[in-house]
């Protein structure tokens, strides 16, 4: 790999797309054998134990040949530290903007996109389906209290920090020569990235182009994952409120 500034966009496509290929492919093969748990589950154990792994581990060793010892200061290299209000502020409000883009554009998306998502599940089965509420509500109640405790943890938090560290701190530093063009570059990739779930991809790139481009102006990384966070926690409260409500 290149040294730090200097990752290539083909050097970057596979620092992206091959572990993220290789976590799906194996949650897919996982769940079409066993199905002993929702998918949404299984799903997280996997990341957990594979994607998550990656992307940290290769941010430590590119900190230790960066600086001599393992840590996380290669992704803040271009963090200015702010006021931890600005930062809060910053990412509510990128929040909301995300829910006004939801309910109007991810809607269109939504409707255009129902039969290709309609076909990959009747292809891949209906245990993928993370919308099918009435076959995940029919897991014990232990099994599922445990995927929504899971959940909340790492899709509201560990996930999206380390996905932050990962790429709007580590990968947006290794091109910060290409100025502001980094945010859409690295924001693209990062929602095509999600190829468990490869629909919904106008809306995705819409709100985090704009979200990324204010916290790269701004160097705070900070914005980013409080935007981060505050995106999956609403999609993890609302999947708890579906299936216990």
């Amino acid at each position: 790999m290149s040294d730090q500034n200097n990752l290539s966009f083909t050097e970057l496509s596979l620092l992206i797309f091959i572990p993220s290929l290789i976590s799906t492919a194996l949650y897919i093969t996982i769940g079409s054998y066993w199905q002993g748990i929702p998918s949404l589950c299984l799903f997280l154990i996997v990341f957990l134990f594979t994607l998550l792994p990656f992307e940290l581990g290769l941010v430590l060793f590119a900190n230790r040949k960066q600086y001599g010892k393992f840590g996380l200061k290669i992704a803040f290299a271009y963090h200015e530290k702010q006021k931890w209000w600005k930062t809060l502020l910053w990412g509510v409000v990128l929040f909301a903007f995300a829910g006004i883009v939801s309910f109007t554009l991810g809607e269109v998306e939504n409707k255009l996109t129902s039969g290709l998502s309609s076909w990959l599940f009747s292809q891949l089965g209906e245990y993928f389906n993370w919308n099918n509420l009435e076959l995940i509500k029919q897991y014990p109640q232990g099994i599922l209290i445990f995927t929504s405790i899971l959940y909340v943890i790492t899709n509201a938090l560990v996930y999206p920090v380390a996905e932050e560290i990962y790429f709007r701190g580590y990968l947006t530093n290794s091109l910060q020569k290409q100025g502001l063009f980094v945010p859409v570059v690295i924001s693209v990739l990062f929602s095509l990235y999600h190829l468990w779930l490869p629909f919904n991809n106008v809306f995705r790139i819409t709100v985090f182009v704009v979200a990324y481009a204010i916290a790269y102006k701004k160097k705070d990384i900070g914005i980013a994952v409080v935007f981060h966070c505050l995106c999956n926690l609403f999609s993890s409260v609302s999947f708890i409120v579906s299936v216990f409500i």
